[in-house]
């Protein structure tokens, strides 16, 4: 797509024709959804769902042209990594 085909107005949303959960652990869920999209493409899409407390992820920029990291063991990868910082969001406060 050429720069001068960009339009600022967002596609329609697509359609959500079955939402269901095939999958579950302690930390989050996996939810499959059929959606069909404004050109009649119907298409499958998996995404996870987490459970209890949010999350948060940090971009920490001490100035606008760093972006701060840490190192951290990533299970996914077997390995460490460079990543953003994150974690669990705490509840609000009532008191």
């Amino acid at each position: 797509m050429a720069p001068t085909d960009f339009s600022p107005t967002p596609p329609a949303k697509p359609s959500v024709l079955a939402r269901r959960e095939v999958a579950s652990s302690q930390l989050f869920a996996i939810e499959s959804l059929d959606l069909r999209f404004s050109n009649g493409a119907e298409r499958t899409f998996e995404r996870l769902k987490g459970k209890g407390r949010g999350r948060v992820m940090i971009i920490a920029m001490p100035d606008p042209d760093h972006v701060l990291l840490i190192h951290e063991y990533a299970a996914g990868f077997d390995d460490y990594a460079l990543t953003l910082p994150k974690g669990w969001s705490t509840p609000a406060r009532t008191s």
